[in-house]
């Protein structure tokens, strides 16, 4: 084998691992290394808690408030208002 098909291999394994790196990280989001992290099992951060849902007030204003929240918005501000 001459130098140039040697040369000429270790330039495309080259280019075959970049590709798939780039894939890889265009359909995940993340790099084969950080895959490689999750599989090994260091990589995991802790989940975070679940955040509690909150409680309705027990005032009757705030709880009325409270139920017609997306259809009841503050009118707007104007200079013509104030």
């Amino acid at each position: 084998m001459s130098a140039a098909h040697v040369i000429g291999r270790a330039i495309g394994a080259t280019l075959l691992v970049c590709g798939a790196h780039f894939l890889v990280r265009a359909l995940t989001g993340k790099t084969p290394l950080d895959h490689a992290k999750d599989w090994l099992g260091r990589g995991k951060s802790p989940q975070p808690e679940p955040q509690p849902l909150p409680r309705p007030p027990t005032d009757p204003v705030d709880e009325s408030s409270w139920e017609s929240f997306p259809a009841s918005d503050p009118p707007a501000h104007s200079p013509k208002n104030a």
